[in-house]
């Protein structure tokens, strides 16, 4: 073996994926799968297979990571990027080709993941930690220190069925995160996280890069993939595209994204929303001051109106609705939410709710802005998640001139380009 291969954690070998959409036949991964195709089979005995279609999740995936390599996988939804993950995480087989991973690995890919539900925090940290092969005295070394990350102290024997998925990724993320993993598996499950818990865990996946260890992480977010990430692999339709330097694999993920998002929103006919989200995306437009659909780009300092409707099925007084704002590398440049204003008029209610914010553009850099839904639910958890929302649209800004411009620097660098008055004194 080469002094190169002996560096490798997890090795992919053209490794294909393949489900079938509608019909009987399955490929019965796991005891779930074969008893559902048991049931289903006995209430349905007549239904005709031949309706069901092949659908390749993967199509010959190959990669290697390195030992100490922080691997960032990037991709539109549907791209193959959880399905890998699961495949490396031992949840599920590949329909073709191999993989091989050196070392203990630990994965957080959803939320609860490995949680028995009945089972307190307590236990649960056990259980898993027994599954990932550490020994109990090791388990009770860490243990002060996974709980006080988790910062559920007081819940820790409580069921795992009573926890908030707040909680629950929490407790995964720091379950996975300290049991001494040689290779770490997180797909956005930091997501649901609130922002101090989001800067927590990243700083922990730097510094568990930095001991030596092998980091793949799944993330919309190209602000903590460029953070976090030595290389970075683009999916698209199950294929890789691309693998390589974070900014030229970014940079061309971004440019397709870009040409896909419109300066409308509707749902298209495949969209698939969680049956127990409280929020249903119906339909955004981004407009002019005088109500009209704005053109090819926006000038500088003409204001954009988002319209927007959403269907809220179940009206909580934590809910929080409203929109973010990314430039073309997906920079958060900032959110604004119908609850901003105490005095506010505007009053969500259960149903349809058609929604208008204006957004500035005096101090923005001339080039692309996606606007994206954001709703939450009050430091508890995400409904939509603003970095993979479905409802998302964009306007370009271009001064034509008509707006001030500063004497220095036209292309300087930064996310805002405020004209500051300065004074000498």
């Amino acid at each position: 073996m080469s002094n190169s291969r002996k560096n490798i954690a997890v090795s992919v070998n053209n490794i294909s994926k393949r489900y079938y959409i509608g019909g009987t036949k399955n490929t019965n991964n796991t005891f779930r799968d074969t008893l559902v195709s048991t049931v289903r089979g006995a209430l349905r005995p007549h239904k005709n297979e031949e309706h069901s279609q092949e659908f390749w999740a993967l199509k010959d995936v190959s990669f290697d990571v390195y030992k100490g390599e922080t691997l960032g996988i990037i991709g539109g939804n549907g791209a193959g990027k959880s399905t890998i993950l699961k495949i490396l995480s031992r949840i599920t087989q590949p329909t073709e080709g191999s993989f091989e991973t050196v070392g203990r690995v630990a994965s957080l890919l959803e939320v609860g993941t490995g949680f028995h539900p009945e089972l307190t925090g307590r236990e649960n940290l056990y259980f898993n930690g027994s599954i990932l092969g550490m020994p109990r005295k090791e388990i009770d070394r860490r243990f002060n220190e996974i709980v006080d990350f988790a910062e559920i102290g007081k819940f820790i024997d409580t069921p795992v069925k009573f926890y908030s998925s707040g909680m629950s990724v929490r407790l995964g993320f720091a379950i996975a995160a300290h049991l001494d993993p040689e290779i770490l598996i997180i797909d956005e499950a930091l997501a649901v996280g609130d922002v101090a818990f989001q800067n927590k865990c990243i700083e922990k996946m730097r510094s568990t890069a930095r001991t030596g260890k092998t980091v793949l992480f799944v993330s919309h977010s190209m602000y903590i993939i460029e953070e976090l990430c030595d290389r970075v692999l683009y999916l698209k339709n199950g294929k890789v595209i691309e693998a390589g330097d974070p900014a030229k694999v970014m940079s061309l993920y971004l440019g397709t994204t870009k040409r896909d998002v419109g300066r409308s929103w509707k749902p298209p006919k495949d969209y698939i929303d969680k049956p127990d989200n409280p929020v249903r995306p119906v339909e955004m437009l981004l407009q002019t001051s005088s109500g009209k659909p704005i053109g090819e780009f926006v000038k500088k300092g003409d204001t954009v109106i988002a319209d927007f409707q959403i269907d809220i099925k179940k009206m909580t007084s934590d809910l929080s609705v409203g929109l973010s704002i990314f430039n073309d590398v997906g920079v958060h440049l900032y959110r604004t939410a119908v609850t901003d204003q105490k005095n506010s008029t505007v009053s969500l209610h259960e149903g349809r709710n058609h929604l208008q914010v204006s957004l500035p553009t005096q101090d923005l850099l001339d080039g692309p802005y996606i606007v994206s839904l954001d709703c939450d639910l009050y430091k508890k958890e995400w409904i939509h998640n603003p970095y993979f929302s479905e409802m998302r649209t964009r306007f370009l800004v271009k001064n034509d001139g008509s707006h001030p411009i500063t004497a220095w620097d036209e292309e300087r660098e930064g996310a805002y380009k405020p004209l500051l008055e300065w004074r000498e004194v």
